[in-house]
């Protein structure tokens, strides 16, 4: 796996894609998981545009294709979705 640029926003996009949900705390890191699946995943409070450190990227990786969530071929494709993911979708020229 060559070394990918993610934001923590792409990051949490595939981590959604993944089937995790976030669980909202009142303090500390930002929890997500995929009860289906055992997996829980915690992350930093950061900015969506702040570049994901890849410890991060790798352990979610890691945790998805051991507890069989997706293969490797899909997780590689759920990735590249998510590399294209923008974080700050354009403005709605119809709304009012």
């Amino acid at each position: 796996m060559s070394t990918p640029s993610l934001t923590y926003g792409q990051l949490e996009y595939l981590l959604k894609e993944l089937g995790y949900h976030l669980n909202q705390v009142q303090s500390g890191p930002r929890v997500w998981e995929n009860p289906s699946f055992d997996a829980v995943k915690l992350l930093p409070e950061e900015s969506p545009d702040k570049p994901a450190r890849l410890h991060h990227l790798l352990t979610v990786r890691k945790v998805s294709v051991e507890k069989g969530i997706v293969d490797e071929a899909t997780f590689a494709a759920l990735l590249e979705k998510a590399q294209r993911h923008d974080i700050h979708p354009a403005p709605n020229r119809d709304a009012a």
